[in-house]
């Protein structure tokens, strides 16, 4: 439905790396400000090792998200996703279609890359991506082990998946107001109903 232009990889890889862990002995993970990442990501696609182009966009705080692939035919053929963590609604745009559906930001497609508050972080060292310096933090979670490197305002600049089998590395990032029209469905757009139990909202709502 998406066209293969934000599939598993993109979505396995980009909404796992974002999500929330305690702040305490932890490292920030969600932007304190907006900005905007673009990331090359590389991962396992239906059996077989894939690298796509990603463009990651944040609101201060982190409360809202939007992940694009570049490349494809470009953003108007493409399919991408925001995610709202204040309601932990995720809202997938098919552009080539006009078409969007809500559903709950399910955590099926961040397995690999997910940093909660139940995982265990060590430091280790420095590095500098992107042009902009991050701290090293092994992860370690009932799953595995993984790593990632983070600005201090809550950047991810790179990560490997706790499943040893997914990446992504910062290759911009843009510091810069990100506009409120980024994070909605465009006007005109129809919206596709899925059932209320499938996570669907109920009609007339």
């Amino acid at each position: 439905m998406a066209r293969g232009v934000l599939g598993g990889l993109a979505l396995g890889v980009a909404l796992g790396c974002f999500q929330s862990a305690a702040a305490q002995d932890r490292p920030a993970i969600l932007p304190t400000r907006d900005v905007a990442i673009t990331y090359r990501a590389s991962g396992p696609v239906q059996g077989r090792q894939q690298q796509q182009d990603l463009r990651v966009a944040f609101t201060a705080g982190g409360k809202l998200m939007r992940v694009e692939g570049i490349g494809g035919g470009g953003r108007e053929a493409g399919a991408y996703v925001i995610v709202d963590h204040t309601t932990q609604r995720m809202t997938m745009v098919m552009a080539q279609d006009r078409r969007f559906m809500e559903m709950p930001a399910n955590n099926a497609f961040s397995r690999g890359f997910l940093l909660s508050a139940t995982m265990k972080f060590v430091r280790r060292g420095s590095e500098t991506v992107a042009g902009l310096k991050c701290t090293v933090w092994d992860i370690t979670s009932a799953d595995g082990n993984g790593k990632a490197c983070l600005t201090e305002d809550g950047v991810m600049l790179r990560g490997s998946g706790i499943d040893g089998k997914g990446a992504i590395l910062a290759t911009a990032v843009s510091y810069a107001p990100q506009p409120a029209a980024l994070f909605k469905p465009p006007a005109g757009f129809t919206r596709l109903e899925i059932p209320a139990g499938l996570g669907g909202r109920p009609p007339g709502r």
